[in-house]
């Protein structure tokens, strides 16, 4: 098996401006040289239907599915949307905890990370998918990051600042969190 590190993230905005895909690109520059990061594209993901998975999942649905089976890690980089989860998010998720109990989100580690422009960091969507995640992801990774006031923390696209050593001290307890479950996996 490599040693290399491989993360993939997810966006819950899909506006091309996205604060929180700023932050998920800062990551990038944060991360360990054996850790890759890499954004699954969510647009083309349809709405979770029982009627489509039972006709068969959609290509993108079976792509997201298996870019997650092949990953290390996965990180939600997140708004708050009227304190809870964006449709994006949750869409998501249905899908890659399909089928019950062996969905691709119960293979691997996951975090959440939110930004949001007031002073809570998101602490409603984090609560919410802490709740949510903690049941369905056994490998999910209880401590998630809330980073308030993001645009003070922003320049030239840039997350700097206490917000970004708050985001790489983050990733570097989510890394540690991977390595060993990985190494877990690897021994079993």
């Amino acid at each position: 098996m490599t040693s290399e590190i491989r993360i993939v993230a997810i966006v819950g905005s899909l506006r091309s401006g996205s604060v929180n895909r700023v932050v998920m690109e800062s990551a990038r520059s944060l991360l360990p040289d054996d850790v890759v990061l890499e954004e699954l594209p969510l647009r083309a993901v349809p709405m979770y239907d029982g009627d489509v998975e039972a006709a068969g999942d959609p290509d993108e649905v079976t792509a997201l599915k298996a870019a997650v089976r092949d990953a290390d890690g996965l990180v939600i980089f997140t708004p708050e949307y009227n304190i809870s989860v964006p449709a994006v998010v949750k869409n998501a998720i249905h899908w890659l905890s399909r089928p019950y109990g062996s969905g691709a989100i119960t293979e691997v580690a996951a975090g959440v990370v939110a930004a949001s422009p007031g002073g809570r960091g998101g602490v409603g969507v984090r609560q919410h998918l802490s709740d949510i995640l903690g049941i369905i992801c056994p490998g999910f990774h209880p401590d998630t990051l809330g980073i308030g006031r993001i645009h003070d923390s922003l320049s030239d696209d840039r997350l700097t600042g206490d917000a970004a050593a708050e985001l790489e001290h983050w990733l570097a307890g989510f890394v540690d969190h991977v390595r060993v479950r990985r190494s877990s996996a690897e021994t079993a």
